[in-house]
Formats: structure tokens, sequence, C-alpha cells
């Protein structure tokens, strides 16, 4: 169904294969991709007629993901096989098939070096774009599967949870777990939000949300520290006020100087 946001009215219904189950938008063309299952296929929907240009045979089961990449404009389908497939775009053909190691939960593109991260297992794996070949796994350590994942543009950041109650934080340049937060039971999705950078986490079994704060207190920096007088000269046998400038902090806070 499409939704007029102006009006909040249905102003179509697009006929495509039997249940759809994951939707995404491509912006370098326009279409709207939509996978669907147990036929197996995703459906390629022109966003300006609203009507179906293409089905395309996937040949796998696909998941509840579906993640465009704007650094090669295809769309990536994940599949409860133990495979990614990758659909170019252009042609709305597929063109790859990546093996992973266990069927595919959730998808994310990372701006910060162009990755795909998904969950597989009990991993998290990392997918190159520039070749679509699995560059890094990182296990995540959890009894179970981890789900949700959400990529933090104002640390570059990967996020991910899993049970039982567990956010782990990947750095984006090393690939490795930096930090665990213990949060509500089950956690299932998790949203950033940048009017305060902080992370939410909806928790099934207790029925709460938990807020992660990431902002960093980063400390000042003093490489640029330096005098308001750089000599005292000639002396006078009396005391010279000298105020130290050029100290900053990246955080923007207040910065007290003890000499």
């Amino acid at each position: 169904s499409v939704i007029d946001s102006s009006s909040n009215n249905v102003i179509a219904d697009i006929i495509i294969s039997p249940n759809p189950i994951a939707v995404e938008f491509n912006p370098f063309n326009d279409n709207i991709y939509v996978s669907t299952s147990p036929v197996d296929t995703v459906s390629v929907i022109n966003s300006t007629t609203n009507t179906l240009i293409k089905t395309i045979p996937i040949g796998h089961t696909p998941g509840h993901s579906l993640e465009y990449n704007p650094a090669n404009n295809d769309i990536y389908v994940g599949t409860f096989s133990n495979v990614m497939l990758v659909i170019d775009s252009i042609t709305n053909t597929l063109e790859h098939e990546i093996p992973v190691g266990a069927q595919v939960g959730a998808i994310v593109f990372n701006p910060f070096n162009d990755d795909i991260y998904i969950t597989a297992g009990n991993n998290v794996e990392v997918i190159d774009s520039s070749t679509n070949k699995v560059e890094a796994v990182i296990p995540i350590g959890a009894p179970t599967s981890p789900y949700g994942l959400e990529f933090n543009p104002s640390n570059n950041d990967m996020y991910v949870v899993s049970w039982p109650n567990i956010v782990s934080v990947i750095d984006s340049t090393t690939n490795k777990i930096t930090d665990t937060i213990v949060v509500g039971n089950n956690p299932h999705s998790l949203e950033y939000n940048p009017a305060n950078e902080n992370i939410y986490v909806s928790n099934i079994d207790d029925d709460t949300v938990s807020v992660i704060s990431t902002v960093r207190n980063n400390p000042p920096d003093c490489r640029g520290a330096s005098p308001s007088e750089s000599v005292l000269c000639p002396p006078n046998h009396k005391l010279t006020n000298i105020h130290i400038s050029g100290i900053t902090d990246p955080d923007g806070d207040r910065v007290k100087i003890k000499v």
C-alpha cells in the first residue's frame, strides 16, 4: 500500500508476489524493493507510477532485512540460507551470492567505511562492498544469535543487541568489540537519535526501553597552549599576570587551567 504523507491516506495498492516481508527504497533509481516469501522473489516497484516493473527470482527464502548500499548502489538481501544476496540496481538482476556463517538477521550499511554489517549466528560479519566478500567475523559471545544492528554516526561505532540483555559496541576502525552494556531483558531492536546522540533499545520481556548515552567526554587539547608573555625582561622585582591561551576542548566544555 502507498500512503500519501501529506494526507496520511492510502492512495494506491500494488499487487506483487505473496507475503511481502521487507521493503527498501533505492535513491539511485527511486525504486522500491520488496522481498517476498514463500515464492522467494524481490519485487521492484517504480515509485513514480506505483507499478510493479520487475520480479527477481532469488532462489533462497528471504529474511526480514533489505539494505541499500550507496557506495555501489546495490541492494543487499538477507536470507534464511547461509548466503547474502546482492542485486544490481541498474539491471535489477541478482549479481552475487555471498557465503556467510549462518542465516542473515539484520543488515546495516556503515558509511564510515562503506562496509555492510550483518548478524549471522552468534557473530557479526563484515562484508567489503567493493569485493562483496566477508572481511571480518566478530564473535559476540552471546548464548543465542544477536539480532538488531544500528550505526552511530557521532562516533562511527556499530551497536548490536543480543540475548539475554547485552548491547555490544563495535569500533568500525578495528572491527573489535570495545564495550558491552547491560540493558533490559531480551533486547530486540535499537535506534540512534541524532538530536541527543543516544541509542534507544526496546526490551521485549520486561516492556521497557533502555537509553544509552554515546557522548564521550574527551580531554582538553593542550597542544596549542602558550603564555601571554614569553619573556619577562628586564627584571623589575614585581609580579606579572600571565594568561594561558590556545587550550581547546573537543566537546565544547569550559576548561579550567591550573599552572
